[in-house]
């Protein structure tokens, strides 16, 4: 009998609430799913603090993934990728697995350039030739290609669901939108408010933990809005479901592939955002969304007006919604996805069956 390769899953499972971490469990459970290869599980929350450190503690545990898997792949956003890249490099040097660094976040221009440039060339340089990044956007993939590192966009995606929105308003109700994310200012929470008022045929319902700068008593006395509290960890797709559209102007600057817009396609939800960074990547304006300038409630007032007001135009934008998600947005697509990289990089299949570095048409 063939032995199967296996592969190690790194990074923080999530919690209760989940956030980016979900994409890590569900590598973990859709290639399990698929069979193809054995799938270790290395759950950065459960590492052992090692000579009394938990970070050391989590460094010493990939380590040891390397050191026994045939492939790895290192889930880490900027922190994970200072702490990690040069003992995962190393190890690598020493071992020849094949190290995939899958890095969260939109803005690894940004916060690379804030940290000192030596650090900076020493994790470019250990990196180079021994890793292989996966990463979401455009942006990221041309600094990290700009820094000499071979790079594949791997988008953010989701289960496909067997539930969708129907409506896009019924005569005589109020055209339902869905805010689902970090309750903070930077995610869009305070112009959204701004901009609905005075829509009576308008309502927005808030979802996410309260952070920061946002509390539930700014929703008190507003006639359009509320607050309803956090979505269990799974279930944010069947909420969505029950809305007509999501609503999501942030400014994070941060921002990727936005997961709940992901979830929002899977049930057939267009997108109310701002043109920000990443997002009219998967916000594509007059098809699955309506852009507005960045900070422009005004503008993002009137799309809440066009969608709401013009349910042809809704129903076209939400099968152009769900289309786009089948395409390109499912879990399984993204397994197979990895697949295809794990075969040109593990099993040394020639040049002309690389896959190819973008996943999203360009």
């Amino acid at each position: 009998m063939t032995r199967k390769n296996l592969f190690a899953v790194c990074g923080a499972f999530p919690g209760p609430i989940g956030g980016t971490t979900i994409l890590v469990k569900q590598q973990f459970d859709e290639l399990q799913r698929d069979g193809e290869y054995r799938v270790e599980k290395v759950d950065y929350t459960e590492a052992k603090p090692f000579l009394g450190s938990q970070a050391l503690g989590v460094v010493v545990r990939t380590v040891r993934a390397i050191a026994r898997a045939d492939a790895v792949c290192v889930n880490v956003s900027k922190r994970g990728f200072e702490a990690l890249m040069v003992p995962v490099a190393l190890a690598q040097a020493l071992k020849g697995t094949v190290v995939l660094v899958r890095y969260f976040g939109g803005d690894a221009d940004e916060v690379f350039s804030r940290l000192p440039a030596a650090l900076t060339r020493l994790l470019y340089a250990v990196a180079r030739g021994r890793v292989t990044i996966l990463t979401e956007t455009v942006q990221n993939i041309a600094h990290f290609e700009g820094h000499g590192l071979a790079v594949y966009q791997l988008t953010n995606s989701r289960p496909a669901v067997q539930v969708a929105a129907t409506a896009g308003r019924a005569d005589g109700q109020p055209f339902r939108l869905v805010f689902m994310a970090q309750m903070k200012a930077a995610k869009g929470v305070t112009d959204v408010i701004a901009a609905v008022q005075g829509l009576p045929d308008v309502e927005v319902d808030f979802y996410g933990p309260l952070l920061w700068d946002i509390s539930a008593a700014q929703f008190d006395g507003l006639p359009n809005v509320a607050y309803r509290g956090t979505v269990p960890l799974g279930e944010a797709q069947q909420v969505m479901a029950g809305y007509d559209a999501m609503i999501f102007p942030t400014t994070y600057e941060g921002e990727s592939h936005a997961g709940v817009v992901i979830e929002a396609y899977s049930v057939g939800l267009p997108v109310l955002a701002y043109a920000w960074r990443a997002i009219p990547e998967i916000v594509r304006h007059g098809s699955t969304g309506l852009l507005a300038p960045c900070g422009d409630v005004s503008a993002l007032r009137a799309n809440m007006v066009e969608l709401a007001r013009n349910r042809a135009r809704w129903q076209q934008m939400s099968s152009q919604c769900l289309q786009f998600f089948n395409r390109c947005f499912t879990a399984e697509a993204s397994v197979q996805r990895l697949k295809q990289i794990l075969a040109h990089l593990v099993l040394r299949k020639p040049a002309e069956a690389a896959p190819s570095k973008w996943q999203l048409p360009q």
